[in-house]
């Protein structure tokens, strides 16, 4: 086994279950492979995390680009991204996932932190360039109001920001980041663009999924 296969077939494990749990032996048992092999691809744990989180964001930018293509335009492009987003990995699980991260792994989290904020202000340049084309955003400074969106996602899945209630509680900080990101979106839109967003609802989001099929 490759080390690219290895860590393609492992990045989902660790996304859904967290970096804390899983050790070696799960990962050989979850493969059909020994130990002896992993430890021939990588010299521990911290090196695989490491190479997950690199693989996790390639993921994150491939179903941007997946969902710009089959988007209408950019309020849908904005909307079924979030879904998306969280469809994979939830924004919940990203908040423990960073959370373990943080805890025992920190220097990791520190490097990933930085690295997550780049992904997520690519994202969501993307789209607010595009919007703009389409007349459907105003006339932003593109380059500030991305930074902008990206350090406050992050404070909605970065531990520290939130309570510990909101890590007990999935609903409650799910609901939260929905409730963030729909009012940034209202934000952006023109008279135009909101004419389209009062039309998307999840129903109709959940059906693009599935006629999709992005989001497997």
């Amino acid at each position: 086994m490759e080390r690219y296969d290895f860590i393609e077939k492992v990045t989902p494990l660790f996304m859904k279950h967290g970096y804390r749990s899983l050790n070696v032996d799960h990962l050989a048992k979850e493969l059909g492979i020994s130990k002896k092999t992993i430890y021939e691809l990588f010299p521990g744990k911290k090196a695989i995390i490491a190479s997950v989180l690199n693989q996790r964001d390639k993921l994150l930018l491939e179903l941007a680009d997946k969902m710009h293509a089959a988007s209408n335009n950019a309020v849908e492009n904005y909307t079924i991204m979030i879904y998306g987003i969280d469809k994979i990995v939830g924004f919940h699980q990203q908040l423990c996932n960073l959370y373990e991260l943080e805890k025992y792994y920190n220097d990791l989290f520190h490097e990933n932190v930085l690295q997550l904020n780049d992904v997520v202000y690519r994202l969501i340049k993307d789209i607010i360039d595009r919007g703009i084309s389409e007349d459907l955003f105003g006339d932003f400074d593109v380059e500030n109001t991305s930074q902008l969106f990206a350090a406050q996602y992050l404070l909605l899945i970065v531990p520290g920001f939130f309570t510990s209630d909101y890590r007990q509680n999935p609903e409650l900080h799910r609901n939260m980041v929905f409730l963030h990101l729909q009012l940034f979106l209202r934000s952006l839109v023109s008279e135009k663009g909101m004419k389209i967003l009062i039309e998307i609802d999840e129903k109709k989001i959940e059906e693009f999924f599935k006629s999709t099929n992005i989001a497997k």
